[in-house]
């Protein structure tokens, strides 16, 4: 397979830095230390018309990016599919809460502006989440404006809350620190900012996950069903969190297809 377009996130400076400075590092395609985003665009070929595409965002607790298996992985496998796939290299917060969703919204307003270089349909545009990444595509699904809200999403294991008893401690001080108020929990909880606007979502997790509890994806599943939202969820009995796409993962060919046909459906919308 050809090698991605890579372009920067920002252009110019983001609105908000996450303080960290120095050189990435890269140790088996787990990447941390990142103070600059950009997005790898993996694009079909031969293709006679414009094409789906999916924002994809790697999981890692906020301290790394998974970014070849989840990333890497998961976009050469949709492109097999003739759908365009966007892995977007996203800055670390480092307890700055509003850049995941700054830098979502932004990749899906530059994935838009070069919607017509890509050979991609601007309005079949959507977005994947895996574990913390899961909560980011959630919220941009919640609260992002018409114009770069995404066509669907698809959460895989999400951290999907940030309120006690719901969420995986230590991702969240990457995220907020250990002294955060209840009410910036809230308005970071995915669960807590589901409306009728909320884009149409798939959810995949296992009923042993011992990082993002089970029963904060039923609440956010349950949000979803008030407000009438298209919406799947699958939950398998074994396969604990952190699994992607992976060919050893028991499930993974069912994931693969039920993920598919998801796709497809809410394209043809």
């Amino acid at each position: 397979m050809e090698s991605p377009i890579t372009i920067g996130l920002w252009p110019s400076e983001a609105p908000t830095s996450n303080g960290l400075s120095g050189a990435e590092n890269n140790i088996e395609g787990k990447i941390d230390n990142i103070s600059k985003g950009e997005l790898y665009a993996y694009l079909p070929k031969n293709v006679n018309s414009l094409t789906p595409a999916v924002l994809i965002f790697p999981g890692g607790g906020f301290s790394l990016l998974q970014f070849e298996n989840h990333g890497v992985k998961t976009a050469q496998w949709l492109v097999e599919h003739d759908i365009a796939a966007i892995v977007v290299k996203y800055r670390l917060p480092n307890q700055h809460y509003e850049i995941p969703l700054e830098d979502a919204q932004q990749a899906m307003t530059q994935t838009k502006l070069h919607a017509k270089a890509w050979h991609i349909d601007p309005h079949k545009i959507g977005a994947i989440g895996f574990s913390i990444g899961g909560n980011t595509v959630a919220r941009l699904g919640n609260l992002s404006p018409e114009g770069i809200k995404p066509k669907f999403t698809a959460l895989f294991y999400p951290v999907l809350s940030m309120m006690d008893g719901l969420t995986h401690i230590p991702t969240r001080e990457k995220l907020i620190g250990s002294s955060a108020s209840e009410n910036l929990y809230i308005s970071l909880s995915a669960e807590r900012s589901v409306n009728k606007a909320t884009s149409p979502c798939f959810l995949v997790l296992c009923n042993d996950d011992p990082i993002a509890p089970p029963v904060a994806s039923l609440l956010f599943y349950e949000e979803l069903l008030k407000c009438k939202i298209k919406s799947a969820l699958h939950i398998f009995a074994k396969g604990g969190h952190g699994w992607g796409l992976y060919s050893d993962f028991r499930y993974a060919t069912i994931c693969k297809e039920l993920l598919l046909d998801w796709i497809k459906s809410r394209v043809q919308d």
